[in-house]
């Protein structure tokens, strides 16, 4: 079943939640950066694909859709899609290349970026 849309998932929780998260002193360092990056990433990714949707954009419903957001989010604003991007990329080092070390440090200035997306995305008009 699919909820209502004012009953959805809304993705700043998974920001919400990273930015908690990276504060936390209980859990190793390398895994809480990697998990924090992951969640800042699909914040923003979630929600741009989302205001987008909002535009009356179509996105399909599989693994393609990553691109198809970045791709359309570049072609109405090249400055935050490069951002979002970037993140993806960063998302995917954490995910997947595992010798490539992700900081706390790091983690929290992507937090940032994923914040500035949301923030930029909002006042995005489609171009025609």
């Amino acid at each position: 079943m699919f909820e209502p849309r004012h009953n959805r998932f809304k993705p700043r929780k998974f920001l919400k939640l990273a930015q908690m998260l990276i504060e936390e002193k209980n859990y190793d360092d390398a895994s809480v950066a990697r998990t924090c990056v992951g969640r800042a990433y699909y914040a923003a990714f979630l929600y741009v694909k989302n205001r987008l949707e909002q535009l009356g954009f179509k996105f399909p419903d599989d693994h393609n859709v990553h691109n198809e957001v970045a791709d359309t989010l570049m072609d109405n604003d090249r400055k935050i899609g490069s951002k979002l991007q970037s993140l993806r990329t960063k998302r995917c080092d954490s995910d997947y290349h595992l010798d490539v070390p992700i900081t706390k440090s790091e983690a929290k200035y992507l937090l940032g970026i994923s914040e500035k997306i949301i923030y930029d995305v909002d006042s995005l008009r489609r171009k025609n």
